[in-house]
């Protein structure tokens, strides 16, 4: 029995060595660096149309197999596009006898990638995924004719559920400035298989970013978090950090391959917006050679000038305590769309809380579009030109303080009262349109109402009319200037004064509206003539040449 144990042992220990010889002979004949270079190389370097490089290849019957020094070159044949210091796969041992390589781990130790956007809009690697498809088609069409070579094909299989990759830095630069550079850090655990005979990939895990950075030319934003790969789905949640303020942002980026559509909810506890809208690139600017920044004019910024990014995108914004340009805001929220390369914003509500120059509690509400591409000249002056909407403002119990239009206003008509301006209510409704804001509405307090409309330019240009109403009470501190022109009162004694405002928010000007004036003295003359039965057509056309 004893004897037959040890035959047996003895038969296995020979089989085992055999195998195992076997599998070294094929190793060295078959996995060697060489033929692994002559393997790997040429259809790499078929496949993506570029130069690929590798330093030097190990083969172990039981590590696998050891890469270092892998490159992927740009266009150029200089720049590296992909970069790869190790590269570890781990194989399993019996397949090997049929000479085919089975894939069962993956380990990639610090790649490095560098996407790029050129001034005309295309990205470093559309061409190889113009070479992908092409190859894609033809190897369709060959399969669907029988005249498949899959038989020459590669010896391995190309699925595992392991993928390990350490440290990965990816960059994303923008010649044309348009949109910001990016930066993340990496660790990856996915599974990947690919379709022989369309060489389609599917790609499935999760990558968690220690450090991501966006760049623009005056703000940077810090994040980490995590995303989840399925196919051509991306989920991510993120935590971003901005001078100081958290925001939270989850998204959904769907058909990633063809036309992707991007889902991204942002959420915060405090943000400050102005900030944040600082992070929207501006192509308005443009840095001179001693550094500093100067205002570049752009005769015509719808010129297209590269591509379009082809993308959809939707989402909310949650606020539940913002600033913005010393106004308090609470429970400030937005939905957006962008669809054909316009950004619809709708609704937008918050409520105000107060603000350095207007102290008072009130709500907003309203929408705006625009059109915003980056396959234009300047994407800025674009939305800007294209900008529409509305803002409708209800305020109550405050006061308008330290503003220079009050303050104008106080200066010219001497009451003093108009620099810290008190009222009971105000309403005022703010349209887009044609690159300025026409501005109704108006303000009431105990000694004063006012109505004002007109347009504000978006470089801060004034042009408004405001009719002033002062109580009995307070007209008697009235300036000198005023009262000799001879104003006009209402039924309840209340004087009225009409102004023009004109120059710009920062500094504004000041004075009486002409138009008013002759309005009102056309209609007095008009009275006291009907008053002595005296025909007022005359008149009228006198007023006519007149003004």
């Amino acid at each position: 029995m004893k004897k037959k144990l040890f035959i047996a042992l003895g038969s296995l220990a020979v089989l085992i060595i055999g195998v195992l010889i076997a599998l070294g002979l094929v190793v060295r004949s078959y996995l060697s660096s060489e033929k692994l270079k002559s393997l790997i190389i040429p259809r790499v370097e078929e496949a993506t149309g570029r130069k690929a490089g590798i330093d030097e290849i190990k083969v172990s019957l039981f590590s696998g197999v050891h890469v270092e020094g892998i490159s992927l070159k740009e266009q150029d044949g200089k720049a590296d596009f992909v970069k790869v210091r190790e590269f570890q796969i781990k194989y399993s041992l019996l397949p090997l006898l049929k000479k085919q390589l089975v894939i069962k781990d993956i380990r990639l130790i610090e790649p490095e990638i560098l996407i790029v956007r050129d001034k005309s809009g295309n990205f470093n690697f559309d061409d190889i995924l113009k070479r992908i498809k092409t190859s894609s088609s033809k190897k369709g069409k060959s399969s669907r004719t029988g005249k498949d070579e899959a038989g020459k094909g590669l010896p391995v299989s190309l699925v595992t559920d392991r993928i390990y990759v350490k440290d990965a830095r990816v960059e994303f630069r923008d010649a044309s400035g348009v949109l910001p550079t990016v930066k993340a850090l990496t660790n990856m655990n996915l599974s990947f298989s690919i379709d022989r005979q369309t060489m389609t990939p599917e790609v499935a895990g999760e990558l968690r970013l220690s450090k991501l950075e966006v760049i623009t030319s005056k703000k940077t934003v810090t994040a980490k978090g995590t995303v989840n790969i399925k196919g051509d789905t991306i989920k991510g949640d993120f935590t971003a950090e901005l001078e100081g303020d958290r925001i939270n942002k989850k998204i959904v980026v769907t058909n990633l391959l063809g036309r992707p559509h991007i889902r991204a909810d942002i959420y915060s506890r405090h943000l400050d917006l102005e900030k944040f809208l600082a992070l929207m690139p501006s192509a308005m600017e443009s840095k001179t050679k001693g550094g500093s920044k100067t205002p570049r004019a752009v005769k015509t910024p719808e010129r297209v000038v590269r591509k379009p990014l082809n993308i959809t995108a939707e989402g909310t914004m949650k606020v539940d305590e913002a600033v913005y340009k010393g106004y308090r805001i609470r429970d400030f929220n937005l939905s957006y769309y962008y669809r054909n390369e316009i950004l619809t914003v709708k609704p937008l509500s918050l409520k105000i809380t107060g603000g350095d120059v207007v102290e008072a509690k009130g709500d907003a509400s309203g929408e705006i579009s625009l059109k915003y591409s980056t396959a234009v000249e300047d994407p800025v002056a674009l939305a800007k030109k294209t900008a529409k909407g509305y803002l409708r403002a209800r305020l109550s119990e405050g006061v308008i303080k330290r503003s220079k239009i009050t303050e104008a206003v106080a200066l010219f008509t001497g009451l003093k009262d108009m620099r810290n301006l008190t009222f009971k209510s105000a309403e005022f409704l703010f349209k887009i349109a044609r690159e300025r804001i026409n501005i109704k509405g108006n303000i009431l307090s105990d000694y004063m109402a006012a109505d004002v409309r007109g347009p504000v330019n978006f470089d801060k240009k004034l042009n408004l009319k405001a009719l002033l109403r002062i109580s009995p009470k307070a007209s008697g501190g009235l300036a000198s200037r005023i009262t000799k022109v001879g104003l006009f009162k209402d039924e309840n004694g209340w004087t009225e004064v009409p102004l023009r405002i004109t120059g710009t928010a920062d500094k504004p000007s000041v004075g009486l509206d002409p138009s008013y004036l002759r309005r009102g003295a056309e209609r007095q003359i008009e009275r006291e003539l009907k008053k002595r039965g005296i025909d007022t057509s005359p008149v009228k056309n006198l007023f006519k040449k007149l003004f």
